[in-house]
């Protein structure tokens, strides 16, 4: 019986993973630099293989990139957080949170409830910015 519990459990859980859901981050984790997202609240977190102030100007470049205009932006030496607007008034926001001297995490929310393919679009730019030297 409990062997049967646990096999339950087990398949229950993978299937979670597989399936893309907002929890296998908390289960599973990120791997960082392998390309992987978690999605929560609306908010599309990927973690990049990179100092904090990378990663900050990375998100500043990205920002004046796709031409959205930056109405404030706050940091410390820990975190930071951008807030900008689209052309449409769409508010963007962006989290910068250091992890450790070569792993930040960043966090784009499009929108009151997050529209994922344009935080994927962001976080697609931000990695090109990134790996720019």
């Amino acid at each position: 019986m409990i062997k049967k519990t646990f096999m339950s459990v087990v398949v229950i859980t993978y299937g979670i993973l597989l399936s893309g859901c907002p929890v296998a981050w908390l289960v599973g984790g990120a791997a960082v630099g392998a390309g992987t997202y978690a999605y929560f609240k609306g908010e599309l977190e990927r973690k990049y293989p990179a100092s904090f102030d990378k990663c900050w100007q990375a998100s500043i470049r990205t920002l004046e990139h796709l031409q959205f205009t930056r109405e404030s932006s706050t940091r410390d030496r820990l975190a930071g957080k951008i807030e900008a607007r689209r052309a449409d008034g769409t508010p963007i926001t962006i989290t910068i949170e250091l992890i450790s001297d070569k792993v930040t995490s960043i966090k784009v929310k499009v929108g009151m409830f997050g529209d994922r393919e344009i935080s994927e679009r962001i976080h697609e730019r931000i990695k090109e910015n990134c790996n720019h030297r």
